[in-house]
């Protein structure tokens, strides 16, 4: 389990008054929200970085074809 550490965050006082109505772990909530944002980040940064390699083997593919492709056995 990763370690855990204390955050100050500031919200909406009614936003925070209505979730904690609704029994919400805020901290939970926070960190999966976090997490996934930062994953979606992720990605998007390695999209980028990856644009001209990946465009390049689509061109391959494209001028090539996909290698092994004579022995696959559907479509």
């Amino acid at each position: 389990m990763n370690a855990k550490k204390a955050v100050n965050v500031t919200m909406d006082a009614d936003l925070l008054a209505r979730a904690k109505a609704e029994g919400i772990n805020l901290s939970a909530e926070l960190d999966q929200g976090v997490r996934a944002k930062v994953a979606r980040l992720e990605a998007e940064r390695w999209r980028r970085d990856n644009a001209a390699a990946l465009s390049t083997m689509a061109q391959r593919i494209e001028a090539e074809g996909v290698a092994g492709e004579e022995h696959r056995a559907y479509g």
